[in-house]
């Protein structure tokens, strides 16, 4: 059995022994979670989760997996409470980790006692979310937009408790202007505000390569930034930041630090 099996299994029956001891505080919140219940259920795929580097579900006790916690802690210290639930993922260029720190970051959450995330690719130029989970979606996003499926018909429960996934759906090379579109306003809008204790991720293409996360960065709690050190250049990172000005900004992640097991870093 896989360490994402055997911790599965675990939370399983941890959550089974605390139904006869639980307060009726938590009862309530048990009644406030979502319920999703036209949702197809895939579970992720344990050999792509740990090959794509998902920390936070193939080695929970290693130090990488330990500052996502110290990521997810920040960011919560700074949203919680507020109303601001929904959080954008972003980078300047292609290849800085964004994608990995966006489901890293909803799995923290998610592990959280009093916390739901959604999970939303909203990469619809390339797409990978599912490929990093081992996920084989049919539809997503885009469907949504443009053939009106229902959101319930398109959303994947991973396997994960308490993270729920909408896929991106069909590739687009004019991607911008449907997320720009009231009906992606609409989606952003309804999924904040269905569920009070639940987060919703965006992972987005990025800045320096597209409109697309300038676009969906209007309609954002709260973005976080990230950044591959030694790679990318100082003065894209710049570029970058400038197109985000007025916008809420939480934090920096740093990811590949080359210091002895610090290979993480998250800076405000």
């Amino acid at each position: 059995m896989s360490k994402i099996e055997e911790a599965l299994k675990k939370a399983k029956q941890a959550r089974g022994n605390s139904e006869t001891t639980a307060s009726s505080s938590s009862e309530v919140f048990l009644e406030k979670q979502p319920e999703y219940t036209r949702t197809r259920f895939q579970e992720v795929n344990p050999e792509q989760v740990e090959a794509n580097r998902i920390v936070t579900l193939s080695d929970k006790s290693s130090h990488v997996t330990e500052q996502y916690r110290m990521l997810r802690t920040q960011i919560l210290q700074k949203t919680e409470g507020q109303g601001d639930n929904c959080l954008m993922v972003t980078s300047s260029v292609d290849g800085e980790g964004k994608t990995t720190t966006a489901i890293n970051l909803a799995v923290a959450i998610a592990k959280e006692v009093h916390k739901t995330v959604l999970l939303v690719d909203a990469d619809l130029r390339r797409p990978s979310i599912h490929k990093y989970l081992g996920l084989t979606p049919e539809q997503g996003l885009s469907h949504y937009l443009l053939d009106n499926v229902p959101l319930e018909d398109l959303l994947i429960r991973t396997g994960v408790e308490k993270l729920t996934f909408l896929p991106a759906g069909s590739p687009m090379a004019n991607s911008t202007e449907i997320l720009r579109s009231t009906k992606m306003q609409e989606l952003i809008q309804e999924v904040k505000e269905r569920y009070k204790n639940r987060y919703v991720i965006f992972d987005t293409t990025p800045l320096l390569q597209t409109a697309d996360p300038c676009v969906l960065a209007q309609f954002m709690d709260g973005i976080v930034f990230v950044v591959q050190a030694e790679r990318t250049p100082r003065k894209e990172v710049a570029e970058a930041l400038k197109l985000l000005e007025g916008r809420n900004v939480l934090g920096v992640v740093m990811n590949n630090f080359s210091t002895p097991e610090k290979n993480y870093r998250y800076g405000t």
